[in-house]
């Protein structure tokens, strides 16, 4: 049979290539839909692999309230922290934070880098007589004021930094749904006691991981073991108990980042915003058993008052210009003209409550910051920190310092000092070496092929997806090869030359 003659015979060159791209398609799509079941996106992916902008470095800040620098050595079953603390680095003395030592005026603190003084949260509540305002950290109309809050916070500076893929998630730290400077985090929920610990940090896991907006910078607020320590005060076994609660929470964010192949690239810093004394509840210094209660306003909590106006056991009582400088605490137009200071181990009361008579023990802070009892922990790991060091103390302030070296960001004016926590790094040549080698691993199609399961893993399958294509396009080529008769540089197929076709067009 001639077969240039035979109409049974198709050129190979006439035949519609539409099929070709047909079977790239769907070679395409079934990329796709394995994206989909491993949550990326394909076009985020094909962006972060061949963006020009490298990934930044990303840093997660946990705050455990209330949890005092001493409460890991009593606790015998931890493992999460035991594990940190091996690994990484520990300020054995925990930290001195900033004058008066409680929540609001703290953690503000720790994301600016300021004073409470300079930061303007002086107090959980207190009056500004410029605004004639007040501020009660446990009011949500009076607390998202801006108002009241100044400085510039981590998540605001490193959503302005320069690079698209730089994002901010702030899981219900003090100030992080309150639009500072016009602004909110790009991520972001408001307080609430009463939200399951685990879909908080589900929650924050999923910003990492957002398909749109992923964060390269995060935080995550507990309320625990403040609160039980309040009720039972910082020596009671419960507070082990909590502190353990607290050790396997941590467990399960270390182990949700590995399963998102994060953890390797997250710096991770564990701290708090104040310790906790041990008070006995009869240690109750009523003010109105030496001033008439028409005489004077408060604004505060105990054993800390601001006060409008004698000697009192276990009180000192500053004129507000007379206040220690080390407290850098009286430059600012919302602290009274009078502090009362009570001493460790008692409390104030007021009218509206009630001495107790009997000897149980209850949880206090508020204190001056010198006091041991009042200083929060720290724990840092990762990949910008050293392996099994210990530093013996620094300032909580300075953890903006900190954190603004981890992310490449030039700090705003701040109190902190980076010359006091710059021997928790590792050195600047190794990191660099170490941002290389990341960027390698994560961005880098080769690398990412030998690394499959240690780096995002859709850019994998992705890469895999397009070796699978032409590997099939070959395939097909050369099955067609085997039903090919050249006449002329032409390739022609015999329909009669088999019963069955396969790959016929």
């Amino acid at each position: 049979m001639d077969i240039s003659k035979s109409k049974s015979a198709y050129g190979f060159s006439g035949w519609r290539k539409s099929s070709l791209f047909f079977l790239i398609g769907c070679t395409f799509l079934t990329g796709v839909l394995i994206s989909v079941m491993f949550n990326r996106g394909i076009f985020s992916s094909w962006r972060r692999l061949f963006s020009k902008d490298p990934d930044p470095p990303l840093v997660l800040l946990v705050s455990y309230d209330g949890f005092r620098w001493d409460y890991l050595e009593r606790s015998k079953n931890l493992v999460s922290f035991q594990w940190l603390l091996e690994h990484g680095v520990h300020a054995t003395n925990g930290l001195v934070n900033s004058y008066i030592t409680v929540t609001a005026p703290n953690h503000y603190g720790i994301v600016t880098g300021l004073y409470e003084e300079s930061h303007g949260i002086v107090a959980n509540k207190f009056f500004d007589p410029i605004m004639n305002k007040s501020f009660n950290y446990f009011v949500d109309t009076s607390s998202t004021d801006a108002a009241f809050f100044s400085g510039i916070p981590l998540w605001q500076l490193n959503d302005d930094a320069a690079g698209s893929n730089r994002r901010s998630g702030c899981m219900m730290w003090v100030g992080c749904d309150v639009p500072i400077n016009g602004k909110h985090p790009t991520h972001y929920m408001t307080y609430n006691g009463s939200a399951d610990w685990v879909a908080r940090v589900q929650k924050l896991i999923s910003w990492f991981t957002d398909e749109k907006d992923p964060i390269n910078f995060g935080l995550l607020y507990i309320e625990e073991p403040d609160k039980i320590g309040h009720q039972v005060g910082p020596d009671s076994p419960k507070i082990s108990q909590m502190v353990e609660r607290l050790d396997v929470l941590t467990g399960y964010l270390l182990m949700r980042l590995n399963e998102e192949h994060l953890l390797d690239r997250m710096n991770f810093i564990f701290t708090s915003d104040h310790g906790m004394a041990s008070v006995p509840k009869m240690n109750a210094i009523r003010l109105d058993s030496f001033l008439d209660n028409s005489s004077y306003k408060i604004f505060g909590n105990s054993p800390n008052l601001n006060m409008l106006p004698n000697p009192v056991p276990h009180l000192t009582v500053y004129k507000k210009n007379e206040i220690p400088e080390f407290y850098h605490y009286n430059n600012s137009d919302r602290v009274m003209p009078l502090v009362i200071e009570s001493d460790l181990h008692w409390r104030l009361i007021t009218s509206d409550e009630e001495e107790s008579t009997d000897n149980s023990t209850i949880g206090q802070h508020g204190y001056s910051n010198l006091i041991s009892d009042m200083h929060p922990y720290f724990i840092a790991y990762g990949p910008a920190f050293k392996k099994n060091f210990q530093v013996d103390t620094f300032q909580s302030i300075d953890i903006y310092e900190l954190i603004c070296y981890i992310l490449n960001m030039k700090p705003a004016p701040n109190n902190g000092s980076f010359d006091r926590v710059k021997q928790l790094l590792i050195d600047e040549g190794k990191r660099r070496q170490l941002d290389t080698e990341t960027r390698l691993i994560f961005k880098s199609p080769a690398n990412c092929f030998v690394h499959l399961f240690s780096c995002d893993f859709f850019n994998g399958i992705f890469i895999l997806g397009i070796f699978l294509t032409l590997c099939l396009i070959l395939i097909c080529f050369g099955f067609l090869d085997g039903y090919c008769k050249r006449v002329g540089g032409l390739c022609y197929v015999d329909k009669n030359s088999y019963a069955e076709t396969i790959f016929f067009f």
